[in-house]
């Protein structure tokens, strides 16, 4: 069996299996409950919502990915974010502002490949952020960044920056 290469890209096939797509349930209530407004006209699937994560996954990656050719505009969330399937979890926040961008920004439909549309998707990965940060301001660094990782780099260029 050959072994998935590591590339950042979501695993498009893993999106589509029937046992991921039921993962998406506890995500689909948390919408229909508190995103009526903005679901009731097109009310989301746990198909669509699948869908849907993985194209964010793809945008994130083409666009602030590490094979970027030009500069990236944000860092990418971490995937950790995009599999917490639990109600209320940051899966739910991330397609509840994504349904709530495209209701009161008047979108027909996504479109993450076209290139005219990258501002208002990088706009939108900029809402993504924001509300994943008041909706958990204390969590958000310890539960999904690895302090240690970061204490280790801050401790290397402090020592690299000071001689002793």
């Amino acid at each position: 069996m050959a072994a998935r290469k590591k590339d950042g890209a979501p695993d498009w096939k893993y999106y589509e299996i029937t046992e991921t797509i039921a993962l998406f349930e506890p995500v689909k209530q948390y919408l229909l409950k508190n995103c009526k407004k903005y679901v009731q006209v097109e009310p989301p699937t746990n198909k669509s919502l699948a869908t849907l994560t993985a194209q964010l996954l793809q945008f994130q990656e083409d666009n602030f990915g590490k094979d970027v050719s030009k500069q990236a505009l944000l860092t990418k969330l971490p995937m950790k974010m995009f599999m917490d399937f639990s109600s209320g979890g940051s899966l739910c926040v991330i397609l509840a502002n994504v349904v709530k961008t495209k209701m009161e920004q008047g979108w027909r439909r996504f479109d993450f490949q076209s290139p005219s549309r990258m501002d208002r998707n990088v706009e939108l990965f900029l809402n993504i952020e924001k509300a994943l940060k008041e909706t958990f301001p204390k969590e958000w660094y310890n539960r999904y960044f690895d302090c240690n990782a970061t204490a280790q780099w801050f401790a290397e260029q402090t020592t690299a920056s000071f001689p002793g």
